[in-house]
């Protein structure tokens, strides 16, 4: 936008007298009625050549120098690039305000500003005021969704002044910092996935649900082994991993019998010297279960002899 000088760099010499009678005053000016009026083309050509031609009720030519009156203004650089304010406002160094940035423009979008973020603008997760179109480089605080063309769940969330800084716009996904479709194990390594282990040591893990370029851990299962790898590492690696060699057998070499042991027959003296406790044991248990069952035996009949004996006195 031109930059107005101010007043005094302007001719402020009145237009030549003519022999017509002035003018009456217009509305709003502090004219007195046969005054000389001096007009805003008269007075400041050059801010004239900001008016604008249709939004105006009045020509410039008719418009007193110290009006007060709000004023319609067009800038040249957009053809949205219009506004209201006052003479004085002007003199005073108002400008254009979508030149400024502080009104929207088709010339200070995001969309036209910022292609490369416009192109990223998700166009289902945004509403309609947040569309790179309607809005300007200004809303720094406003949280946008934004969209990458590799997947359709690479979407992600964030604050506009973060998204203009440089890097700003990384997918996270395809950085492998969030789960996607696109970089879970089951899609990057099939074979890898059909050797992990449902359920066990992954608990509620399944391949799908795990990035495949992951530091983390899981557990493989194949041919009834299962073991612990580095998801990251296998992953990395060609071809199907193996599971680690197993451990040499431990081999158990038999004591020869000794004395009063026969061969085939696991029995120790100590071992037949317990079998003989446990059989003491029993006949002990034995002993007082009989005993037991003798002194119920005993209360029984002690207690018919004293009935029977109670019943015989009752018949007397």
């Amino acid at each position: 936008m031109e930059n107005i000088p101010p007043p005094a760099a302007q001719s402020l010499r009145p237009p030549p007298p003519t022999s017509k009678s002035p003018l009456p005053p217009p509305p709003g000016s502090s004219v007195t009625d046969g005054a000389k009026i001096s007009s805003l083309r008269s007075e400041f050509p050059r801010l004239a050549q900001q008016f604008h031609p249709k939004k105006n009720k009045m020509k410039s030519i008719a418009i007193p120098s110290d009006s007060k009156l709000p004023i319609w203004w067009k800038c040249s650089e957009g053809p949205d690039h219009e506004w209201q304010t006052t003479i004085k406002n002007r003199l005073e160094g108002g400008g254009c305000p979508c030149c400024c940035g502080t009104k929207l423009s088709v010339t200070n979008s995001i969309a036209v500003l910022r292609p490369d973020v416009a192109e990223l603008w998700s166009k289902t997760k945004n509403i309609e005021k947040a569309k790179p179109e309607n809005m300007m480089l200004t809303a720094k605080k406003a949280k946008i969704w934004f969209q990458c063309p590799k997947g359709e769940d690479h979407l992600w969330q964030l604050k506009l002044e973060d998204a203009l800084k440089e890097g700003g716009l990384e997918c996270p996904c395809c950085a492998g910092k969030k789960l996607s479709v696109t970089n879970c194990l089951l899609t990057v390594r099939p074979d890898i996935a059909e050797m992990w282990l449902l359920g066990g040591e992954n608990a509620e893990r399944i391949p799908e649900g795990v990035m495949a370029m992951t530091d983390g851990t899981g557990w493989l299962s194949w041919e009834g082994r299962k073991w612990e790898v580095n998801i990251s590492e296998v992953v990395r690696r060609e071809g199907r991993p193996v599971p680690p060699p197993l451990p040499p057998p431990v081999i158990v070499e038999e004591e020869e019998p000794g004395e009063g042991e026969k061969i085939g027959v696991e029995n120790s003296a100590e071992e037949l010297a317990g079998g003989e406790d446990r059989e003491g044991e029993k006949s002990v248990l034995e002993e007082e279960k009989e005993e037991e069952k003798v002194k119920k035996r005993n209360w029984k009949d002690k207690f018919k002899n004293v009935l029977g004996a109670f019943m015989g006195r009752k018949g007397m």
